[in-house]
């Protein structure tokens, strides 16, 4: 139920939004390049480059006709643009309120076409504005690449033409310190993450939090790209900073005992410890993955460490009612 105030306020703000807009020109004839892009009028974008329209002409979040024609993969309407002289590397401002399904909603602060196009996939758009001398090392606001766009969302043809531009593979973003392969590691794109090393890419960058790609593998149980990283030649003992976790570490809270095998069998130390005293033991009895137990056991981890607070495994365990690790800690040895 609104309050009185906002009863008195919402029909006069209403009435007044209706005034302004009544004395102001249809979006159409405020924005005609912008909105021929959207509806993808080819013939009636060139007509209005050919009378004089800036093909630079911007709407709201200084979003430009050629962005429009990018994040909609318009190859054609990219290209005339680009030849009427569209600024290929301007970049967006701040997003406006949106709604769902606008266009709006697929931009970031400080995004040039390339990145939009990145970003969503479209090789021959990406291709013309590379052609056009779009800037393939521009960042958003948050210190994205192109490349990183396209390893984010797995676009592996797309950082094939990238880096055969010469886009900088060890690039990273401005506060998380993350590279394309930290990315794509993340989100399960193997093919991407094969394409990244192959062009050199540092599979033992570390994120702001100390955590390189095989972190991000393991606490996704992401079999695939572990054996990757892993062949690859990534640290398989490197201690993030937030809870000197390793990878199996991180592992351990998720019940993946294929991916603790790989690890082990890559030599990870079972009982190495995080801060506060805790062990991939523990932290498995904990979250109830009675696999991860058993083979962290079968590894000869040590089921009488205490952590910081004095528990065992055991005493977490239990006290997280999991009997069927109790019952395979007590086995093992374990006592109270």
């Amino acid at each position: 139920m609104a309050s009185p105030l906002t009863a008195k306020i919402l029909p006069l703000a209403l009435t007044i939004i209706i005034i302004v807009l009544s004395g102001c020109a249809s979006v159409s004839e405020r924005y005609p390049l912008s909105m021929a892009t959207k509806d993808g009028d080819k013939e009636k974008v060139n007509a209005l480059l050919r009378s004089g329209v800036n093909a630079n002409e911007t709407s709201l979040n200084c979003v430009t006709a050629l962005m429009r024609a990018s994040i909609d993969g318009k190859t054609d309407i990219v290209k005339a643009l680009v030849a009427a002289g569209a600024d290929v590397n301007r970049k967006t401002c701040e997003p406006p309120p949106s709604f769902p399904g606008s266009i709006y909603r697929q931009m970031a602060p400080e995004m040039s076409p390339l990145m939009m196009a990145a970003d969503q996939g479209h090789e021959e758009v990406v291709r013309a504005l590379l052609a056009a001398g779009a800037d393939r090392e521009a960042t958003n606001r948050q210190g994205l690449t192109p490349l990183m766009y396209a390893a984010y969302a797995g676009r592996t043809s797309i950082a094939q033409m990238l880096l055969g531009a010469g886009a900088n593979v060890h690039a990273r973003m401005k506060e998380t310190k993350e590279t394309a392969l930290n990315l794509a590691a993340q989100n399960g794109h193997g093919a991407m993450v094969k394409l990244l090393l192959a062009a050199g890419s540092d599979v033992n960058n570390k994120d702001q939090f100390g955590r390189t790609s095989l972190h991000s593998a393991a606490m996704r149980g992401n079999l695939d790209i572990l054996q990757i990283l892993l062949a690859a030649g990534i640290d398989v003992d490197v201690r993030s900073t937030d809870n000197g976790g390793t990878a199996l570490f991180w592992a351990s809270a998720q019940e993946s005992p294929e991916v603790l095998k790989t690890l082990l069998l890559a030599g990870a130390n079972v009982n190495t410890k995080g801060t506060q005293g805790w062990t991939a033991l523990m932290r498995a009895a904990q979250w109830g993955g009675a696999g991860n137990v058993q083979t962290l056991l079968d590894a000869g981890a040590k089921i009488r460490e205490k952590n910081d607070d004095g528990s065992t495994a055991l005493a977490l365990a239990t006290k997280r009612g999991h009997s069927q690790i109790v019952s395979l800690l007590r086995n093992a040895g374990a006592t109270e």
